[in-house]
């Protein structure tokens, strides 16, 4: 019998998902860890993900479901941290497949002490079918507040977190975040701790353009990255420049945030890319990051 360390509330925002919704609550279901309490919340389905929903927490005590206006994956994925009031909080897509001892690993890897701590973790990757693009990715990731500012290396479909770290973020809760869990890592890693897992407890399952992602083809990967840098222009300044109105305690981590945010002219973000902070996981990535940086477009 695996012993409990406190309930586990897992957090599932959904949206339009009837297709693979089931097969992913019943992952939840079969979890090994021993207290799991499962809350939903719908973000404006238009077709039967609701009517899914309602059958499940009709059967089973230990779900909850939560019928909200569509807010957007960001916000109802707010929406329902603020909900929440478990000793451990993780957070779940509507079309992944989670390995059964998923909880487990990842509560006993965060232990019970007082200090916010943020578990996340690889991932197997998987096509819209199920079959396997990637085992897993096995290059180093090393968490840090330098990497944070600019890059997020936690899939939010991966992270549980303590309730000092919920609290922490529930009671700052940003308007200007690029993704939750890109906000996660961030305060994660200012207030506390982040463990990153290379090991995987979880089918990712790619649709699309996220394909391209996950691709091993260098050209594809870096045509996505622009794409998505292009989309969000000016993005990560936004989000630190509002993180640094809600956390500003810590003098050496603060001054990374204002030299992304605080460098005006041309002369002086040359300047400041000799003693730069920020840190990409990947060679290509921080010269691609340095650039947007020189030409003001973080």
């Amino acid at each position: 019998m695996i012993e409990s360390k406190g309930t586990v509330q897992i957090l599932m925002s959904t949206y339009n998902g009837e297709h693979y919704i089931e097969e992913q609550i019943d992952s939840l279901l079969g979890q090994t860890y021993p207290e799991i309490e499962i809350i939903i919340r719908d973000d404006g389905s238009g077709d039967n993900t609701r009517q899914i929903l309602r059958r499940y927490a009709s059967e089973h005590n230990n779900i909850r479901v939560i019928e909200g206006d569509n807010l957007g994956v960001t916000e109802s994925f707010f929406e329902l941290l603020r909900a929440s009031d478990a000793d451990f909080v993780a957070f779940c897509d509507q079309d992944d497949i989670w390995l059964e001892n998923k909880i487990e690993a990842a509560v006993d890897k965060i232990g019970n002490g007082s200090k916010p701590v943020m578990y996340c973790s690889n991932t197997i990757l998987v096509d819209a079918e199920g079959k396997l693009i990637a085992p897993n990715d096995f290059s180093y990731k090393e968490p840090s507040f330098e990497n944070a500012v600019v890059e997020n290396i936690c899939t939010g479909c991966t992270i549980v977190m303590n309730r000092p770290l919920a609290d922490n973020i529930r009671t700052h809760l940003p308007k200007q975040a690029i993704m939750h869990d890109r906000w996660f890592y961030l305060v994660a890693t200012y207030v506390g701790e982040v463990i990153y897992d290379r090991e995987s407890y979880i089918h990712y399952r790619q649709h699309g353009n996220n394909e391209v992602g996950a691709s091993k083809n260098p050209f594809k990967v870096m045509k996505g990255q622009m794409k998505h840098l292009k989309k969000n222009k000016s993005a990560i300044r936004r989000q630190l420049t509002e993180f640094a109105s809600l956390y500003h305690s810590d003098e050496t981590k603060d001054e990374i945030v204002k030299q992304i945010t605080e460098t005006p002219g041309f002369h002086q973000r040359v300047a400041a890319l000799f003693h730069c902070r920020f840190k990409r996981q990947r060679g290509l990535d921080q010269i691609i990051t340095e650039l947007l940086f020189l030409f003001h477009r973080l």
